[in-house]
């Protein structure tokens, strides 16, 4: 069956979002793919997505990797079995992360459909504050970059001030404001152009003393 068949709507909000930050991370090297794919194909069971072909490459990439030891199971190896078997995961994953990229460009889109569709339907999913700003230009700025990123936004202003001017707030659903907080760390704007744009005011980095 395709990724055109219906699939049903099983899944979580937070599942669908797990899948998501799964995939990311694996194609920005933050996890390695042996435990990403064997994370990628527990979630197709509790996706209910079985039948859509988009998992098949995870799934095939599990059943080659799944060999070596990962998580808590490391604990039973010696160090030197360790670095035997890390040796070869190592050159199993550079053999097939072309393979895996491919099919994370494929699968993506999909789940971040899914997820944004989610967030959509359901009304009783609350929205939180994930940061405040001056200007309600950069705030429309932020709020693109976060939507790019399938992160729903609400760009706001409760009338409140600092001095004379208007605090706008960026909103997004709960379940996706840590999300949101690591796309935002990783944005162009260091800490500090962050606390200038919330507040008006400069910070002094200790290191440039």
């Amino acid at each position: 069956m395709t990724n055109d068949s219906p699939l049903g709507n099983a899944g979580t909000h937070s599942e669908w979002a797990s899948l998501v930050d799964i995939l990311r991370d694996i194609g920005e090297q933050r996890i390695g793919l042996t435990e990403g794919c064997e994370r990628v194909v527990m979630l197709r069971w509790r996706l209910g997505q079985t039948e859509n072909d988009l998992f098949l490459p995870f799934v095939g990439v599990d059943s080659e990797l799944h060999i070596f030891p990962t998580g808590r199971a490391r604990e039973r190896w010696s160090a030197g079995g360790l670095a035997r078997e890390d040796a070869k995961r190592m050159r199993a994953e550079q053999h097939y992360r072309r393979m895996v990229l491919t099919a994370i460009e494929k699968l993506l889109p999909f789940a971040e459909k899914r997820l944004q569709s989610i967030v959509e339907a359901d009304p009783k999913l609350k929205w939180q504050s994930v940061v405040s700003l001056l200007d309600v230009n950069v705030a429309h700025s932020l709020a693109a970059l976060l939507e790019a990123e399938a992160v729903p936004t609400q760009v706001t202003s409760d009338s409140k001030l600092i001095g004379e001017a208007l605090v706008w707030e960026i909103r997004v659903p709960v379940g996706m404001l840590e999300q949101a907080n690591r796309l935002l760390a990783q944005s162009r704007f260091t800490d500090a152009e962050l606390t200038y744009l919330a507040t008006g005011a400069l910070t002094i980095d200790d290191d440039s003393r």
